[in-house]
């Protein structure tokens, strides 16, 4: 088992106390979130179709059996945080005309997912656009909200990116427990970052379809996670399946993800070898070896030349756009996109984590994805505080090397260095946060050493990017 019990539960009372808070902060944010909408479409249509589609999910929760207070808590508070982010996008579309979302990616998937007439097959769409998948989902909610009477405008798809993502974090507590247990202490903290996270930010206000990827790869890491804490047999041929099931899934949103789900089982199967003392050791490491070498076969000898293809194509596609970056005065791009494999990796991972540099870019663009990315790179300072302490204490202390920790762990590093070899799109990178978030949760702040150690984390952290950002200035306008 690696669920930890670290600490005393809270009273019920501070525990009251606590959530009223949480639930009086959410409230604030949907208010101020549902009046942008209102203002900029002039229209109450916005919020009310917000509220249809999140009512009968907090009525499932409510019902649903062995469901805490702690999703549904999570689940508004990253609702509201994705409606008050969608009304900051709006502002920057309607009032700013920012030209990604008029005239650049998200406006093709726009008016590719609200248009009106016969449905198209995914093999015709795929003529057409590679996130093809995502094209036909959000086509039947447009098609859906304007049976109900509802225009097709942009907030159509821009709410089903706020359901996505609050699910998404829902699936996320839900690994939390599996690993924590029912920590409240923990809990509150993944709330923190689901809240200030701008990667989520902009994938819940910005029309593209990042956010249902980022659904995906937290329900099949929940999968793993849910047999890798407990090691029980019968949950390890769900956690194949999804595996099998993500594959088509993922390569009809960004055909570049096909191999993920290989990826992250891969891992899955390789984290097993860290079980011994927790069940029959030697049943495990013989299952996952021939599971392991099974799942590399499969990889190599049917999908091995696709894998390859896609890869390159995904480096190539992207190259060209850093390299634009970096004409206009990013050090990252500058820096990274030329390099060979070995520096574009030791220097594209950091690069993906506080992207941009330097980070006021975005503040001062007419670009809300650039703000979002921008308070991003804010954000992951203080959250890589916390995950940097607890990929330290899960490398040194021994009883947390344990096949869960070991999986939350090394799956967003060895994912973030693909993204790094590819595409060095931190879009791409935001995908697997649910696994950075996990192993951030780890670290006790309540305990004085681990408290400094967080403290010393967040100040090499804030150091090391003002010496970055003096190199850029020195690069710029030397």
């Amino acid at each position: 088992m690696s669920k930890l019990s670290l600490s005393a539960r809270p009273s019920y009372q501070a525990l009251s106390t606590r959530r009223q808070g949480t639930y009086t902060l959410s409230a604030v944010l949907f208010g101020l979130g549902g009046g942008l909408q209102i203002w900029l479409y002039e229209s109450l249509a916005p919020v009310v179709f917000v509220l249809s589609l999140a009512m009968p999910v907090v009525l499932a929760l409510m019902l649903r059996r062995g469901t805490s207070g702690q999703e549904i808590n999570i689940f508004l508070r990253s609702l509201s945080t994705g409606l008050f982010a969608a009304g900051i996008a709006s502002y920057y579309a309607i009032v700013l005309l920012d030209v990604f979302q008029l005239d650049s990616d998200a406006s093709s998937f726009f008016e590719l997912a609200s248009q009106a007439g016969p449905a198209r097959s995914i093999q015709d769409l795929r003529t057409i656009t590679e996130g093809a998948g995502a094209v036909v989902l959000w086509s039947w909610f447009y098609n859906a909200a304007n049976f109900l009477g509802f225009p097709r405008e942009p907030y159509i798809g821009i709410s089903i990116n706020v359901l996505v993502v609050a699910l998404a974090t829902v699936v996320c507590a839900r690994s939390a427990r599996a690993i924590y247990g029912e920590d409240e202490y923990r809990f509150q903290r993944l709330v923190v970052f689901v809240t200030i996270s701008g990667m989520l930010w902009l994938f819940a206000g910005i029309h593209i379809r990042d956010s249902v990827i980022f659904l995906a790869i937290a329900i099949l890491g929940h999968f793993w996670i849910s047999y890798l804490s407990e090691l029980k047999t019968r949950k390890l041929m769900p956690a194949l399946a999804a595996t099998g099931i993500m594959m088509p899934i993922l390569q009809t949103l960004r055909a570049e993800f096909f191999y993920v789900p290989l990826l992250i089982g891969a891992i899955g199967l390789a984290s097993l070898n860290f079980s011994r003392g927790r069940g029959d050791s030697r049943f495990i490491m013989l299952l996952s070896t021939v599971l392991g070498a099974i799942l590399v076969a499969v990889a190599l000898f049917i999908f091995g030349d696709e894998i390859q293809r896609l890869l390159f194509m995904g480096q190539e596609s992207y190259t060209a756009s850093s390299l634009e970056d970096s004409r206009s005065g990013s050090l990252g791009s500058a820096l990274i996109v030329n390099q060979t494999l070995l520096v574009r990796l030791a220097l594209g991972i950091p690069y993906l984590f506080y992207f941009p540099i330097p980070f006021w870019s975005g503040l001062v663009d007419q670009s809300a994805i650039q703000l979002f990315k921008s308070l991003n790179a804010l954000s992951f300072y203080f959250i890589s505080a916390f995950v940097f302490v607890g990929a330290f204490r899960i490398a040194v202390v021994p009883q947390l090397r344990s096949p869960a920790f070991v999986f939350i762990l090394f799956t967003p590093l060895l994912l973030s260095a693909v993204v790094a070899f590819t595409s060095l799109e931190t879009r791409h990178f935001g995908a697997f946060l649910s696994f950075f978030f996990l192993v951030g949760l780890l670290p006790d702040s309540r305990i004085e050493t681990e408290a400094k150690m967080i403290r010393l984390s967040f100040a090499v952290v804030v150091i090391g990017m003002a010496i970055i950002h003096g190199a850029w200035f020195a690069l710029r306008y030397a």
